[in-house]
C-alpha cells in the first residue's frame, strides 16, 4: 500500500515537471520567434495654422506582431526643409504597445514662419516649401532588447504669408473755406494663395506731424488671392478749427509728410486659419490730388 502511495505521487510529481517543462518550452520557443515590430506614418492632420505658425501632427502607427506586449521606450525626429534639417526632437515617455495588435502613437512638430523665413530665405516667395520627416521609434522587447525603427515620410508644407497694409494716397474730392473733403487710399496686399477678408480696421493720419484724422470701420472687403485690394476712405477736415496752415495745405500742390497708423482684422477664406489683427505703420510723402 505504502508502495503504492510512492509511487502515485512520483507520477504526480513526474507530471508536474512535464507540463512544466514543456509550457517552458513553449515559452521559450515564443521568446526565440520574436519578431521586430513594423512602423509608418499613417496620417498627418494639422492641428493649428496661424500668420505666425503651422502645426502638424504625424500618426505613427506600429505593429506588434509578437504575442507578447512591447514597452514604447521613445522616439526621436529630425524634420527637414528642403533637404536640411530645420527642428529636431525626440521624447522618452514610455507606453505600452499591444500584443498582436496595433497601436498608434503622435509626433507632434510646430513650424514658427518667422523662424522658417529667416532659415530659407528663399521660400518667403513660394507657396509651399518640401518637407521630410526622419525618425526613429524605440521599443523594448525580449531577446531584441532596446529596437530602433525607422520611418520617414515627406511631403508639402503650405507657407502662409501675412498680408500688407500700405498707405497708397489722398484725394481731394470738395474744397470750401471752412471744409475739405477728401479720400484716403489703402492698399492691401494678398501674396497668398487663398482669399482676405477685412472685417475691421483703426487708423490716424498725421500730415506733417498734426493728427488730421482718425477712424475706424466694419467693412468687409474681399481680396483674391496673389492680389491688391485699394480701400477708400472719406474724412473730413474743419479748416475753421485746423487753420489757414491746413488749408494752404490742402489747395496747394506740395508734398506733405505722413505717417499712417493704426491695425486691421483679416479673415481667410481657409476655415482652420483664426482671424489676425494686423499693425500698420506707414510713413512716407505724398501729394493730394485732385
Amino acid at each position: 500500500m505504502q508502495n503504492r502511495s510512492i509511487i502515485k505521487t512520483f507520477l504526480n510529481i513526474l507530471f508536474i515537471a512535464c507540463v512544466t517543462y514543456f509550457a517552458g518550452c513553449a515559452a521559450l520557443q515564443e521568446i526565440a520567434n520574436i519578431k521586430k515590430p513594423t512602423a509608418i506614418v499613417d496620417r498627418v492632420r494639422f492641428t493649428g495654422m496661424t500668420f505666425d505658425a503651422v502645426d502638424l501632427a504625424f500618426d505613427v502607427k506600429i505593429n506588434n506582431p509578437n504575442p507578447i506586449a512591447a514597452t514604447l521606450a521613445g522616439f526621436d525626429f529630425d524634420f527637414l526643409i528642403e533637404n536640411k534639417s530645420f527642428l529636431t526632437g525626440n521624447q522618452t515617455n514610455q507606453t505600452t504597445i499591444a500584443s498582436n495588435g496595433e497601436s498608434v502613437i503622435n509626433i507632434p512638430v510646430s513650424i514658427p514662419f518667422k523662424q522658417l523665413f529667416n532659415t530659407y530665405k528663399s521660400i518667403s516667395q513660394q507657396d509651399s516649401a518640401g518637407f521630410q520627416l526622419k525618425s526613429g521609434i524605440t521599443v523594448q522587447l525580449p531577446v531584441l532588447g532596446n529596437t530602433r525603427i525607422p520611418i520617414s515620410y515627406s511631403g508639402k508644407l503650405p507657407v502662409l504669408k501675412l498680408p500688407k497694409v500700405d498707405f497708397a494716397g489722398i484725394n481731394l474730392k470738395k474744397l470750401s473755406l471752412t471744409r475739405a473733403d477728401l479720400e484716403l487710399k489703402m492698399n492691401v496686399d494678398n501674396p497668398n494663395t487663398f482669399g482676405l477678408n477685412t472685417k475691421a480696421y483703426n487708423f490716424k493720419l498725421f500730415i506733417n506731424d498734426a493728427n488730421w484724422a482718425n477712424g475706424a470701420a466694419n467693412d468687409n472687403i474681399q481680396v483674391r488671392q496673389k492680389s491688391k485690394q485699394t480701400i477708400a476712405i472719406p474724412i473730413s477736415l474743419n479748416l475753421f478749427e485746423m487753420g489757414r496752415t491746413a488749408h494752404d495745405l490742402v489747395s496747394g500742390n506740395r508734398s506733405l509728410q505722413y505717417r499712417f497708423v493704426g491695425d486691421m482684422n483679416v479673415g481667410t477664406t481657409i476655415p482652420m486659419v483664426g482671424d489676425v489683427a494686423i499693425p500698420f505703420d506707414r510713413t512716407g510723402n505724398v501729394t493730394i490730388t485732385r
